[in-house]
């Protein structure tokens, strides 16, 4: 009898403390969806130099973007991001947009899935679920490589399909749609792009999709 009483507290204690961790477990991993971002980065070979977080969003609130960088400073602890630009109010055609641009790099990398995560709990808490774009930037030693063999790799590695491959002179890009990553705002939500340097290929892997030149 006694040993069964002694089994059925381990399996209660068990059980409380599974309830536990569960209720501490942070409501938002983004580093678990945006792995793969990762895991292209790697399949073509690249070694990760930057992350390159920028967000853009119509707002009626013009006192968001400093109640947005209060809860930064607060939660993302050193001030790591001392030398990134603060959440802009930008005022376009009449309207107000919060912007801001991280790009994040050395000790920094290792960070960027949490602190993608506190911004994105923060922005949710003000009612905004549009994500802010991720941008993973690497170097590969790869010279005079085949730049679309190189990205279809990255791309088969996260099971990518209806992809629409672009490539003129140096440079190459795919977008293509693959379940491994969130959706997005398009009907693609992944494109990786390449460009031949000297003896290296410099390449870029973004979440839904590549903002700027590359």
């Amino acid at each position: 009898m006694r040993q069964w009483i002694a089994i059925l507290c381990v399996i209660g204690l068990l059980l409380y403390i599974g309830l536990v961790m569960e209720r501490h477990q942070p409501a938002l991993r983004p580093d678990t969806p945006l792995a793969g971002l990762s895991r292209a980065m790697n399949e073509a070979g690249g070694h990760l130099n930057a992350v390159t977080v920028i967000l853009s969003v119509p707002i009626t609130d013009t006192t968001l973007p400093y109640r947005l960088k209060g809860v930064l400073a607060e939660r993302i602890k050193p001030a790591a991001l001392v030398h990134q630009p603060d959440p802009a109010l930008v005022t376009r055609d009449g309207l107000y947009y919060l912007e801001m641009r991280w790009r994040l790099t050395d000790e920094a990398l290792r960070h960027w899935p949490e602190w993608y995560g506190v911004l994105t709990s923060a922005l949710q808490a003000e009612g905004i679920m549009e994500p802010a774009h991720v941008q993973l930037e690497g170097l590969a030693a790869a010279p005079r490589t085949d730049l679309l063999g190189l990205i279809h790799r990255a791309l088969d590695s996260l099971d990518a399909e209806n992809r629409q491959p672009w490539a003129q002179g140096p440079s190459a890009s795919v977008a293509a749609k693959t379940a491994a990553l969130p959706t997005g705002p398009h009907a693609v939500n992944v494109q990786v792009a390449a460009r031949q340097l000297d003896q290296q290929v410099r390449l870029f892997v973004a979440w839904p999709a590549m903002t700027g030149d590359y």
